[in-house]
């Protein structure tokens, strides 16, 4: 797997941290709130059987930390240019949490650039509701995770940007989901864990059915 930042032509001071592995058809996966493309690491091997997998540190996580998270939107837009500077007229894109809200708004807003969408355990609500995740919820999804993931999750946590953190998580939860989900024109798979206290299975539901 090689690594990399590409420096953007655009916007050099706002560059994305990445990692690239396998050959095939472009696959770009997004993790989750306070995530890295890390949290992607056993899946990737499996991927790369078929794709040319791309696993994005999001702006304020991971080594993309220094860069901060901005407007949902902007967010899109800026993976959007980055699919650009790879030279990737398109790509399949999976995104998990808050990488669902990102990947569901790129699709939306840029439709010519997604050939597939996945969303996995996604932070959108179709009604624009808040999601009511306590402490003891978030412990509990730590608490069910693999021995390898978990001092993974606790160390991506302390090393992302405070602020980027609270932006994001207000960012994806305060947004009207349902119109934007019904600009999306890539076949998307809705994929979700059926024992998620963060994001219920009733959320997962909800998506597939608009």
């Amino acid at each position: 797997m090689s690594r990399g930042t590409r420096v953007s032509e655009r916007d050099p001071l706002n560059s994305l941290a990445y990692e690239v592995a396998g050959s095939g058809p472009p696959l770009i996966l997004l993790h989750g709130l306070s995530g890295s493309g890390r949290w992607w690491g056993r899946n990737v091997p499996a991927f790369a059987n078929s794709f040319r997998t791309y696993t994005v540190d999001l702006p304020g996580f991971g080594e993309s930390r220094g860069v901060r998270w901005s407007r949902l939107d902007d967010i899109a837009d800026r993976l959007a240019d980055w699919l650009v500077d790879e030279g990737l007229a398109h790509a399949h894109i999976a995104g998990h949490s808050l990488g669902g809200a990102v990947a569901a708004r790129l699709a939306a807003r840029h439709p010519d650039r997604i050939d597939r969408l996945v969303l996995v355990d996604a932070a959108i609500r179709p009604q624009g509701t808040r999601l009511t995740a306590r402490p003891a919820h978030v412990m509990r999804t730590i608490g069910r995770s693999s021995l390898g993931f978990a001092p993974l999750l606790v160390r991506d946590l302390l090393r992302c940007h405070p602020r980027s953190f609270v932006a994001a998580t207000v960012d994806a939860l305060q947004t009207d989901w349902e119109p934007l989900l019904r600009r999306i024109e890539a076949p998307t798979l809705v994929v979700w864990g059926a024992r998620d206290a963060i994001t219920p299975l009733a959320i997962g539901q909800e998506i597939a059915a608009v």
